[in-house]
């Protein structure tokens, strides 16, 4: 009689082949069997090979020579499958046999044990699982202001992460975190190859939530067959940024993603006006008229640093688009939230003089006017408000003309 018994940590078969049964370091295998007449312990030989490699058993007699038991406890590097064989002789000399009606296993070596009708093996895998390829990208192409190798993304952004693992695995698992906090987008996970070669080429997508916030971090977990734990081996992440087991990490190619769906804001703005007469228009106690060559620069900060070419400023005076002759000026070279919007009067520029901001941040979001900025009415205004009075600019660049003239003497 004969019976193999596999005690092991997930009771799994190999991913390609049903009928093997997968073992990991720490598992046992035990061959049982018993013999028709008592044997020397010492005259008993049965051996083991995982992989073709030879291996030491512990014999143990169960019951007066006739009942035994080999154990084998799978150990770090071993990699295989498990073959047996049985080799002894009596006390006479006479050398072991297998009985004709045990039918289970071949005689003397055997990798298959058949039992209720189905042939089973047996495979050592203490081999991890590697993730050897994996692609990170984003919708976001932008970068944060400050630090390029932190890229930027925001609520709406569809994040894709593609890997490759080098082994046939069951759904892994990974799960986003922006700042330390579980990602509250949708996100997917598939295998991308099933029909072809499943198990093996999987990809996720995301797409950011407003409540996202803070740097990205992937957490992945998943086992082979066997239990053994998932492994992280590409170029593109430190392994020393992974802890040994749960394989997560938030710098990939040198670069981090951070989440950034805050809305930028105008936190102050006001007017300074270089002009001979600095006057009001005759009759008005609102419109400032300004002439040609006469300055006015409007001065404004933003709570987060912009790029000069995401901010603009447009002008128009009297409805004529002047904006190309504006000039925009970054007041501190590398902060991007103090601005100047500086402009000269020419001849012809008639008629109020209306202002837009119009920016967005690195990651996207659009500007907005902070609620407690009330000194102008919105980021599009021709008009401001500089707490003691509320006035507008008007340019007047045309001469005054003496048009009538009458002399009378009286005498």
């Amino acid at each position: 009689a004969m019976t193999i018994l596999a005690s092991k940590a997930e009771d799994a078969f190999d991913y390609y082949l049903a009928s093997q049964h997968i073992l990991k370091s720490g598992d046992n295998l035990t061959l049982t069997f018993s013999t028709d007449e008592p044997l020397d312990n010492i005259s008993l030989s049965p051996t083991l090979k995982i992989g073709g490699a030879d291996r030491l058993v512990e014999l143990t007699d169960l019951s007066g020579g006739v009942s035994w038991e080999a154990k084998y406890t799978v150990k770090s590097g071993d990699n295989g499958t498990a073959e047996w064989s049985i080799s002894g002789h009596d006390r006479a000399g006479n050398s072991l046999i297998k009985d004709t009606s045990l039918t289970s296993i071949t005689y003397p070596a055997f990798s298959y044990y058949q039992s209720s009708d189905k042939s089973y093996s047996f495979k050592a895998d203490t081999k991890r699982p590697e993730i050897d390829q994996l692609i990170l990208s984003s919708t976001n192409q932008g970068n944060d202001y400050h630090d390029k190798s932190i890229k930027v993304a925001r609520v709406g952004d569809n994040l894709t992460i593609a890997f490759k693992t080098d082994e046939a695995i069951d759904m892994p698992a990974l799960e986003l975190r922006f700042g330390g906090v579980a990602a509250k987008g949708s996100a997917t996970l598939f295998d991308d190859n099933k029909s072809i070669d499943p198990g093996r080429f999987w990809k996720g997508t995301y797409q950011l939530s407003d409540q996202d916030n803070g740097t990205l971090s992937f957490h992945f977990g998943g086992i082979d067959r066997a239990g053994n734990q998932i492994k992280i081996n590409v170029a593109e992440v430190n392994e020393g940024d992974l802890d040994s087991i749960n394989q997560s990490f938030s710098i990939y190619d040198n670069k981090t993603l951070h989440a950034d769906s805050i809305t930028p804001k105008l936190t102050s703005i006001h007017i300074v006006e270089q002009s001979v007469q600095s006057a009001f228009e005759y009759g008005s106690q609102t419109n400032r008229v300004v002439k040609s060559g006469d300055n006015l620069s409007v001065y404004f900060l933003i709570n987060e640093s912009i790029d000069n070419d995401s901010l603009k400023v447009d002008l128009k005076i009297g409805g004529k688009n002047q904006s190309e002759l504006v000039q925009l000026n970054k007041l501190n070279a590398n902060n991007g939230k103090s601005w100047e919007v500086f402009y000269s009067l020419r001849d012809n520029d008639s008629g109020l003089l209306e202002w837009t901001i119009s920016a967005v941040d690195p990651a996207g979001n659009t500007l907005a006017k902070a609620g407690s900025v009330t000194s102008v009415p919105s980021l599009t205004f021709n008009w401001i408000d500089n707490v003691t009075d509320k006035f507008s600019y008007k340019a007047d660049t045309r001469q005054p003309e003496l048009n009538a003239m009458s002399i009378l003497a009286s005498k």
